[in-house]
């Protein structure tokens, strides 16, 4: 009898155990499936090649072939501008779901104006080869800086433009090659900061591979600096890009977008507000 009682209190003394340990094995499972798959969170829209331009029956389009500094021959999307001598390129930089065909719905607000469009795409989007990282999207970016300058495009001739994730990707450019404007649309402190709100339990600092740091990079910025941010953006918070904003050097220009969400600010007049700033500045310095 009392060996049955000791074999009974030992079974309840590891189930307690276990209750006990279960949160943290479960904490600790988590934070490992976080750890080794950040990457496939953080870059969702790498899968899945896209055809050519006019299969899409994008006018004037050409998908153009642009070689990085670590080997890699990615396919990017450029429609010149009007005037072929003076006219201005958006290098656009698009966010972490995205690839050159959702780009290619902003081309028309810029074209219509008489501005050349670069869709930039990154290694693993849209059938590219590689996998994305944060070193691998600057590579590939100033790959495509250096592949308009090679065809007569300088840097006075362009204006950065970056959007979610791509607004990190902008101003890392925008400090390796100063453009001639600098667009930022919906843009993070940090994707730690941005991390930090879905998993703020874990040790989000010590964990990401790819961190993005653009509070840290847009006071070396000398372009001047259009901020667009929706103040229902749920994802990026609205704060955020106050604080890039308020880091950034002048000229700066800040344009809150009523009612805007994280990526469709397009639905609330962002194709009519960001040309006419482009417009504005760019005649201005006529």
């Amino acid at each position: 009898m009392a060996q049955q009682q000791g074999s009974k209190k030992q079974r309840i003394i590891r189930v307690a155990v276990l209750l006990a340990i279960l949160p943290v094995l479960i904490y600790v499972g988590i934070g490992a499936l976080l750890y080794t798959f950040q990457r496939s969170l953080l870059y969702p829209g790498v899968i899945g090649a896209v055809a050519a331009p006019a299969e899409y029956k994008l006018a004037n389009v050409e998908a153009e072939k642009v070689k990085t500094d670590d080997g890699l021959e990615l396919t990017s999307w450029f429609t010149p501008p009007k005037d072929a001598k003076t006219g201005i390129v958006v290098v656009y930089f698009h966010g972490n779901g995205d690839n050159l065909l959702a780009g290619s719905r902003l081309m028309p607000f810029y074209t219509k104006r008489g501005y050349g469009v670069f869709l930039c795409e990154y290694r693993g989007y849209s059938g590219n080869p590689g996998k994305p990282t944060e070193e691998g999207l600057y590579t590939d970016a100033r790959a495509c800086v250096s592949w308009l300058k090679d065809h007569g495009y300088g840097l006075d001739r362009i204006v950065l433009y970056g959007e979610s994730l791509g607004t990190g990707v902008a101003v890392q450019t925008a400090v390796d090659n100063p453009p001639r404007l600098l667009i930022l649309e919906s843009p993070y402190t940090s994707v730690a900061e941005v991390v930090k709100q879905f998993y703020s339990r874990y040790p989000v600092d010590l964990m990401l591979k790819d961190r993005y740091d653009s509070i840290d990079k847009i006071a070396k910025v000398k372009a001047p600096v259009l901020v667009v941010h929706g103040d229902l953006d749920t994802l990026v918070p609205f704060e955020m890009g106050q604080a890039i904003y308020a880091a950034a050097n002048e000229p700066k220009t800040f344009i809150k977008v009523d009612g805007g969400g994280h990526d469709n600010l397009y639905a609330f007049n962002a194709g009519q507000l960001i040309p006419d700033w482009l417009d504005k500045k760019l005649q201005a310095a006529k």
